[in-house]
């Protein structure tokens, strides 16, 4: 039986940060927490749980920015806070506002104004992350 489980190799954990801040620009805070417990504790795990990620997560047949929009949108119906992530990623993947608002209307139709709500906090946030980070840009050269 061939074995596809990573328990005995080490994690180069900068590698791992790179592919977070690819997809968000930066570690989101509970993946940070994952990292630092699971390596004091089990880390043995870290690398089986960075293989089931990037295996949920990369797709052969699903462009990028459609993964991030529909993970995006199956958070907010859920009402978790990784939308607000996943939001960051579809526009690095180069979702527009439009195609955002879109997904969060499917949510709203589904789980209900909350969740309309809630992406649209989500939505003001990362615009105004986004503005500062083009100020810093335009004025830096």
């Amino acid at each position: 039986m061939e074995k596809t489980m990573l328990t005995n190799e080490s994690v180069d954990m900068e590698k791992v940060k790179e592919i977070y801040h690819e997809l968000f620009g930066f570690v989101p805070e509970p993946t940070q927490a994952r990292h630092v417990f699971t390596q004091e504790v089990r880390i043995e795990d870290l690398p089986l749980h960075e293989e089931f990620r990037k295996n949920s997560m990369e797709s052969k047949h699903i462009p990028e920015k459609y993964v991030q929009l529909s993970l995006f949108g199956m958070l907010l119906m859920v009402m978790a806070p990784g939308a607000k992530v996943h939001l960051i990623a579809s526009r690095r993947a180069g979702a527009t506002w439009d195609e955002i608002y879109d997904v969060t209307k499917l949510a709203f139709l589904f789980r209900g104004l909350s969740a309309f709500n809630l992406g649209m906090v989500f939505v003001q946030e990362v615009k105004e992350i986004e503005l500062k980070n083009s100020e810093i840009d335009n004025s830096g050269n």
